[in-house]
């Protein structure tokens, strides 16, 4: 009975009470260009003894030519398997043993390259990110493997309705653009 009244004295029509808003201090961010012409944001934190690296790119989707749905993508997936010194096993061995994480993505506007690691090593990690952007070799045998995948992925996406759904509302929103085909691509292009 006890139980009863007290459950019967709270209101389930109104939904329970917020707490205060929490005060959010982002660190602030130091801004360089350099003599290439890159520029840089530095945002330290310097109780964590790590580091991240990204380089970000203008090279989205919506840079794909028409015809080649899920260039972007499958660029940014090969970018890191190997390059004019390593092998993309090598690549992966070498950010291991720094006990770091080297992560390749394009999205529509842009592709990114980051590399994590121990900030003692920040000057290993900005060679692998530049050699992973400058001197990339994008090996048959992992092209061939990576565009198997991405087809794999299309064919999966066939038995959800949700995934179509939106498919066929981007194709009617955005038709003849890269907006209008997915990020992964089709299988025309692929």
């Amino acid at each position: 009975r006890r139980e009863r009244a007290v459950n019967a004295a709270v209101p389930r029509h109104l939904p329970p009470p917020s707490e205060p808003p929490r005060r959010v201090r982002f660190p602030l961010f130091e801004r360089r260009r350099l003599a290439t012409g890159l520029e840089v944001f530095l945002a330290p934190r310097r109780a964590v003894p790590t580091v991240e690296l990204a380089l970000l790119l203008p090279a989205g989707a919506e840079r794909n030519p028409l015809d080649r749905p899920g260039l972007a993508a499958l660029t940014a997936s090969l970018v890191d398997e190997g390059t004019a010194r390593r092998s993309g096993p090598q690549i992966a061995a070498d950010v291991e043993r720094l006990g770091g994480t080297l992560s390749t993505r394009a999205d529509w506007t842009a592709a990114d390259l980051a590399v994590d690691l121990l900030a003692r090593d920040v000057e290993v990690g900005i060679e692998l990110l530049a050699e992973v952007a400058r001197q990339p070799v994008f090996p048959e045998a992992e092209l061939e493997r990576l565009r198997r995948q991405a087809l794999t992925e299309l064919l999966r996406r066939r038995d959800q309705p949700a995934i179509l759904a939106e498919e066929a509302l981007a194709r009617g929103l955005y038709p003849g653009t890269a907006y209008g085909e997915l990020l992964l691509g089709s299988e025309a292009g692929l």
